[in-house]
């Protein structure tokens, strides 16, 4: 997790007294239909959906033994979402922290991303 996160995370007190020493982190393409299923189980959440400074979206919760599980999209996740929104690949690499060359294997998701591509490469 990045730092900047953890600090607002800690400074907001969202740790538990019982078992605040590590947290479980998964991944999930479904974050939303996750997110819904947890809540309609009443499962008690840490924290509602946010995101994070590099745009994935995550939440946390607190598993039976009070320990901290992150739920978050896969980075891939964000960059696809990124470049449907019309994004260039620049501002999604910037805005992301990934590399432009990675950003753009991801083009075949994204209607516009070859004209971006191709500005991308005259310069």
């Amino acid at each position: 997790m990045h730092i900047k996160s953890w600090i607002r995370f800690f400074l907001r007190g969202y740790t538990s007294n019982e078992s605040g020493r590590f947290e479980l982190y998964f991944e999930s393409d479904n974050l939303d239909d996750m997110h819904k299923k947890l809540t309609a189980i009443k499962v008690e959440f840490v924290h509602d959906m946010i995101e994070q400074p590099w745009g994935q979206r995550v939440f946390r919760i607190y598993d039976p033994d009070k320990h901290m599980v992150e739920l978050g999209e896969p980075m891939t996740a964000v960059i696809k979402r990124y470049l449907n929104q019309g994004m260039t690949m620049i501002e999604v690499a910037k805005r992301t922290s990934m590399p432009v060359e990675f950003v753009d294997c991801f083009k075949e998701w994204c209607k516009s991303c070859d004209a971006n591509r191709n500005s991308l490469l005259k310069n």
